[in-house]
């Protein structure tokens, strides 16, 4: 599996959560005050969640 990028803005730790009332994987900076999250909203698998993240991610 494809190791998940840090943060393009502040470089901090990434992590990819399930959120159950969405249905969906999302990938966020866990860095408090960042909290980015990225938009998609229909990301089915953890490994989709790291790939999309890591496509915008320095």
């Amino acid at each position: 599996m494809e190791k998940i990028k840090p943060c393009p803005f502040c470089g901090g730790e990434a992590e990819v959560i399930y959120l159950e009332k969405l249905h969906s994987f999302r990938p966020h900076c866990k860095k408090i005050g960042c909290i980015l999250w990225y938009p998609i909203w229909d990301i089915e698998t953890k490994e989709e969640a790291i790939g999309e993240w890591n496509i915008r991610a320095i």
